[in-house]
């Protein structure tokens, strides 16, 4: 029972000890993307976002949307930044600033959809999930899902 004991002791300290340092602190910058298809649209999402140590972050996105029976593509661009916080395995922004800009291409019915989407939102909520050392997967409440990685 002893020998049981200091076997499940080990690897408890064994594992605290391989835990990648961003599942403590993801304070840093940070390269997320993800791309789905619906329907007769494909979506690609690219972020850079930077979360400072003082706990507020600055965000750069673009989400490309590309009609795949026509074959063009708009861009969103969306900058947003405010406060972030991290418990265990689950990371809350709080938006304080989001803008966003068009590609001149871009529906007015499209720009609408989206910001009519973006704007009530004022906070966010992902689960972590570390994959290696410097990656992580991030998904969102809604369940859409990012893969990021620290550089």
């Amino acid at each position: 029972m002893k020998s049981l004991s200091i076997l499940i002791a080990t690897l408890a300290i064994y594992g605290c000890v391989t835990t990648p340092k961003f599942e403590q602190d993801i304070s840093g910058q940070w390269q997320c993307s993800a791309e789905s298809t619906i329907e007769l649209v494909n979506l690609k999402y690219s972020d850079n976002v930077h979360y400072f140590e003082d706990g507020h972050y600055e965000k750069e996105s673009l989400l490309k949307i590309t009609n795949l029976d026509t074959d063009i593509t708009y861009d969103v661009n969306i900058l947003s930044s405010g406060k972030w916080m991290k418990r265990n395995a689950s990371l809350l922004e709080v938006i304080d600033s989001l803008e966003t800009t068009f590609s001149d291409n871009s529906p007015e019915k499209l720009q609408k959809v989206i910001t009519d989407k973006l704007f009530p939102t004022v906070t966010e909520k992902w689960k972590l999930k570390a994959v290696n050392e410097s990656k992580i997967s991030m998904t969102a409440q809604s369940g859409n899902q990012l893969s990021c990685e620290k550089g």
